[in-house]
C-alpha cells in the first residue's frame, strides 16, 4: 500500500480481518461515494449553503479546476473549523473501513451461526434455486433461534 493517497488510511481492520491488500482496495474503493457525500454534508453544514454557491462562482469566474476549486473549498473550511479537508476526508474514509470491518466480522459469526444449526447448506441451496424470500426466512428464523 505504497500508493500517496492511501497513507494515513488505516486498512489494519480489514487485514486483521484476512482480506488482502487488493482486497482492502476494493473495500476503499467501494466506500468512497459514501465518503465523498458525507464529506459533502459535512463542509455545506461547516460553510452553509450561502458560502458554498459563493466558493463555486469564484471558482467558476476564476475558471478553476477541479484542483483549484477544492482549494478555495479548502481554505474555507480550514478557516471555519480549524481543520484541513483531506484530513476531514482521511478521518471519514478510516471509519467507513472500521464499519465495513465490524460488518464483516458480524456476518461471520452469522455464517458460523447458521452453519452449526446447520442451515447453512439449506440456505444456500435455496440462494440457488432463487428461493429468495424462503432463504430469508430461514436466516431469520436460524439467527433468532442464536
Amino acid at each position: 500500500m505504497s500508493d500517496i493517497f492511501e497513507q494515513g488510511i488505516n486498512f489494519q481492520p480489514l487485514v486483521d480481518l484476512g482480506l488482502k491488500p487488493e482486497e482492502t482496495k476494493q473495500v476503499l474503493a467501494a466506500v468512497m461515494p459514501m465518503v465523498q457525500l458525507k464529506l459533502q454534508l459535512v463542509v455545506k453544514e461547516a460553510l452553509g449553503e450561502e458560502k458554498m454557491l459563493e466558493l463555486k462562482k469564484r471558482a467558476d469566474e476564476q475558471k478553476k479546476d477541479l484542483s483549484g476549486s477544492l482549494e478555495l473549498i479548502d481554505a474555507e473550511y480550514k478557516e471555519k473549523t480549524g481543520e484541513f479537508l483531506m484530513e476531514r476526508m482521511r478521518l471519514l474514509i478510516n471509519e467507513h473501513l472500521e464499519q465495513v470491518a465490524k460488518i464483516i466480522l458480524q456476518a461471520r459469526e452469522q455464517e458460523a451461526k447458521l452453519d452449526q444449526l446447520g442451515t447453512k447448506s439449506q440456505i444456500e441451496s435455496l440462494l440457488k434455486e432463487d428461493k429468495v424470500e424462503e432463504a430469508a426466512k430461514l436466516i431469520e428464523k436460524g439467527l433468532g433461534e442464536v
